[in-house]
């Protein structure tokens, strides 16, 4: 493991160095999600409140890392809001900030769109708001007229997030070099692996490929202090339902809204009585799923699992490829903390989880199987959001993974 001792760190106020607060700090943490605007945090704990250098849209820039004269760039952005505190001994409160892309969610707006391309409706996105953009995505087919998306009364951000829901995409902003990526989600992953590759900010321990997490293992770094798992729950349904109990099951009938999928162009969900004996029948339900999701759906046959939603089954979306149910996606997920923080990890990325070893007399360890098998393969998860924390001293990072 590399020799991390200790943490450094730096704010910066509207542009200047903020040396005389840093006193007054007792964490910071930033946290980075897919599809999600960039938040950070600033706790401070100080005998008066800090009246004239806290105040909304102030623009603070958050750096941080291992080496005193190779600092991180981890956050800009301004101040979103009052704080929220309490005050006993001394006042303590958190200062809580949005990064520069909250330019794009400070308006709602009404625009229609001259291309009916998904990725000419994003480029204009971005383009109207000064950034650059990557685009990656499969159905490069011109939407109908009619299905053509109209943003309205929607913020460019709250579109984007629509945008990519519709479309089976996830996007991601890259505040730094003012570029916007919007790709299918089945890639989306991958292709965050190949740009991290090509930044010129990443670890020496992790230069490219997917990033590797080892649990107990002589398969890969032990850079695992703590792994929590645990199985989804589905849309609509009561806390604690489980989407599966284990990872490869299929899952159980809870609502119909579950299972809105897209056949030529057209939205259709389950049949009521298709629905009503899913939940008496698993093996129809099994049967109907696996059908549904490796067979190539005839239009004439549409009408034996599956009615039009809404009733006249118009497409929302323009979307040719079926979109995964609901209850399939992150079904299992993991909360991992690293025992040494990384710095330079964002989402998306893919993550190799590794355990286990081949030898008897090795101090290992083997996680459930049906988890991640022990082993040189390891098991391929998903890296969808990080939250770095600089506390006590130390960097710490937190990783939400899926399966």
């Amino acid at each position: 493991m590399p020799k991390k001792k200790m943490a450094y760190w730096d704010i910066e106020l509207n542009g200047k160095p903020f040396n005389e607060i840093k006193r007054f700090v007792s964490s910071i943490s930033v946290e980075y999600e897919i599809n999600k605007l960039t938040q950070a945090s600033i706790q401070i704990e100080s005998v008066s409140f800090l009246e004239n250098y806290f105040s909304m849209n102030q623009k603070l820039t958050i750096k941080m890392g291992w080496d005193g004269l190779g600092l991180i760039d981890m956050f800009e952005g301004e101040i979103e809001k009052n704080p929220e505190g309490n005050a006993s001994d001394f006042l303590s409160y958190t200062i809580p900030l949005l990064d520069s892309s909250v330019s794009m969610a400070r308006r709602e707006k009404n625009m229609t769109f001259p291309s009916n391309k998904k990725s000419d409706i994003i480029k204009t996105i971005a383009g109207a708001n000064g950034y650059d953009v990557e685009t990656n995505i499969k159905d490069a087919s011109c939407i109908k007229g009619m299905e053509t998306p109209i943003q309205k009364y929607k913020t460019d951000f709250e579109f984007l997030e629509e945008c990519a829901t519709k479309w089976n995409c996830l996007f991601w902003v890259d505040p730094s070099v003012k570029k916007i990526y919007f790709m299918d989600s089945d890639i989306a992953h991958k292709q965050g692996d190949v740009i991290h590759a090509s930044s010129k900010f990443r670890s020496m321990d992790d230069q490219s490929g997917e990033y590797k997490l080892g649990y107990k293992t002589d398969y890969a770094p032990n850079n695992i202090s703590n792994l929590n798992w645990k199985f989804g729950t589905p849309r609509n349904a009561n806390p604690g339902t489980n989407i599966v109990n284990r990872t490869g099951e299929k899952g159980k009938v809870v609502s119909p809204e579950d299972f809105v999928t897209e056949f030529y162009g057209k939205t259709y969900k389950y049949s009521p009585e298709v629905v009503k004996k899913m939940k008496t029948d698993p093996s129809f339900s099994n049967k109907v799923m696996e059908e549904s999701s490796t067979k190539t759906i005839e239009p004439s046959e549409i009408t034996k699992y599956y009615v039009a939603y809404p009733a006249d089954g118009e497409s929302k979306t323009n979307k040719h490829l079926q979109v995964s149910p609901h209850h399939r996606i992150n079904a299992v997920s993991l909360d991992v903390d690293l025992n040494i923080g990384d710095p330079y990890l964002r989402p998306p990325r893919q993550v190799k989880l590794f355990c286990g070893s081949l030898n008897p007399r090795a101090l290992t360890s083997n996680l459930p199987n049906w988890l991640v098998n022990s082993g040189s393969e390891g098991r391929l998860f998903y890296l969808n959001k990080v939250k770095h924390e600089l506390t006590d001293g130390m960097i710490k990072t937190n990783l939400e993974l899926s399966l």
